[in-house]
């Protein structure tokens, strides 16, 4: 299971391999380049209730992603020297080429700035593009490191990045013009083993993520002029005496001092109170293929609701309510031979309710909408339950209700999922519904059904259990504390 955590990563050391047999390459990309191909045509894309997806050139393998304002929809090919562009509204698809400028080395990010300009970055010679959607014209940065993960912060115009070398980079724009020489780039570097991954810019507040197990906090300083000259370490997660975070790929402020990460080791989302300095983890659903889910990057909803974030290989898109229901919605697969890794997403500025995704292996990308309904809902009676020596089993109460939707698939199937394995499964526990298949065709009253845990041998701790309810489509998780005294 370790193997399937750091699955993500063996694709990128490869490609960093080849990066540095690349890097021999000379900053001669600096000029301008416009795209060599329109090629426009129209795509067919299959649908579920909840999500459409539309196919990519085989062997594509599509990955970073971005809604622009205007609500077109930018993806990279990590394998084609490709930018495309897909119209939503009527299904078209555009690509993009260079002649110069390096193209298709995994791009990882994608963000648009204030002027419209749409910058990926990416491994390889050209690490760091800057696309015009008005001209076509491509423009190639080159950093010391290749950026990761990026962000960019509307207030200041400024672009942070992280990169899996050990150092958080930023993109000043110094001047009004729009040449390579308009912009500065530095790189701070932030010492051996600091593998930094996720990003989260709050105000002048800097959060990054480092594989090693850590969240850190930043403060830039900026000169009189406005140009952050150094950044200064304001706080560090976990401290000395606590345990660290596993495998942390992203990293989510929120409002009450809350921290969210993406926990690729356990395959959990962690809730971090800054104020208690304690971490709570919740499970996603158990994955479709039977294997750890690896929640990857995380997103705030535009309308304040909640929370996305996508599984790695779980196959599905996630959305965490403020009151902490998780919906899951899975990929379609056209046969049980084929993983759904998915691995980025974007929200579209225009409809809060709209998250578009990447699907490399499948050589697709897609959108979910949260505002179709799920024709289903669970509802727990008791929200913490307590295992002692004299108490090794617990009795849930729960109550199914049908929404006023319309559901494909009409059987839904009640399990359980927790925090004590990286499948999510229930290492040394039970779970016993007393009826854990339901069909909604007939319901007309909330249906009552309990949930027996019985506990063997778990470790002394506190942890959490979803309660899943389900089909092949969409799935609903509401959540359990236990402790186990």
């Amino acid at each position: 299971m370790a193997a399937l955590a750091i699955s993500i990563f063996v694709i990128i050391i490869d490609i960093q391999i080849y990066q540095i047999d690349s890097n021999k390459k000379t900053n001669q990309n600096s000029e301008e380049q416009k795209d060599t191909a329109e090629d426009q045509h129209t795509l067919t894309p299959r649908k579920t209730p909840y999500l459409t997806l539309y196919s990519l050139p085989t062997g594509s393998a599509p990955n970073s992603i971005l809604v622009d304002k205007d609500g077109m929809v930018w993806v990279t090919s990590s394998k084609f020297k490709t930018l495309y562009r897909l119209d939503p509204e009527n299904n078209t698809i555009k690509k993009y080429q260079s002649t110069q400028v390096d193209l298709g080395y995994m791009s990882w990010a994608m963000i648009q700035d204030n002027s419209g300009f749409i910058w990926f970055s990416q491994f390889g010679p050209d690490s760091l593009v800057r696309f015009d959607p008005s001209n076509g014209y491509f423009l190639a940065f080159h950093p010391k490191d290749s950026p990761f993960q990026m962000k960019y912060d509307t207030r200041t115009d400024d672009i942070w990045f992280t990169t899996l070398s050990g150092t958080l980079g930023l993109v000043q724009k110094i001047n009004t013009n729009s040449d390579i020489d308009s912009y500065k780039i530095t790189e701070f570097p932030l010492g051996n083993n600091t593998q930094t991954t996720g990003l989260s810019v709050n105000d002048d507040s800097i959060w990054v993520t480092e594989l090693e197990g850590k969240v850190v906090k930043f403060s830039p300083v900026r000169a009189s002029n406005g140009t952050i000259t150094s950044i200064v370490k304001t706080l560090e997660i976990p401290s000395e005496d606590k345990s660290s975070f596993s495998l942390p790929t992203d990293i989510l402020f929120a409002k009450n001092d809350t921290l969210w990460i993406t926990e690729h080791g356990p395959s959990t989302l962690t809730k971090f109170d800054l104020h208690a300095q304690k971490s709570v983890r919740f499970p996603t659903a158990k994955s479709y293929y039977h294997v750890a889910t690896l929640p990857f990057w995380l997103r705030s909803s535009l309308d304040n609701t909640g929370i996305w974030f996508n599984e790695h290989e779980g196959g599905s898109v996630a959305f965490l309510t403020n009151n902490m229901t998780l919906t899951e919605y899975r990929v379609p697969v056209v046969s049980q031979d084929e993983t759904s890794l998915m691995l980025n997403l974007s929200q579209d500025p225009n409809n809060p309710n709209k998250l578009w995704f990447s699907l490399w292996s499948l050589d697709e990308i897609g959108v979910v909408d949260k505002s179709v309904l799920v024709p289903f809902e669970i509802h727990p009676k008791d929200s913490l339950i307590k295992f002692t020596k004299d108490k090794t089993q617990n009795i849930i109460p729960l109550e199914i209700t049908k929404s006023n939707g319309i559901s494909q698939n009409d059987t839904v199937y009640l399990n359980a999922s927790s925090t004590l394995d990286s499948s999510a499964e229930l290492v040394n526990m039970t779970a016993s519904f007393s009826k854990d298949m339901v069909n909604l065709d007939n319901m007309t009253e909330p249906l009552a059904i309990k949930l027996a845990l019985k506990e063997k041998s778990v470790q002394k701790g506190n942890y959490t259990i979803g309660i899943n309810i389900g089909n092949d489509q969409v799935t609903r998780t509401i959540f359990v504390r236990v402790i186990v005294d």
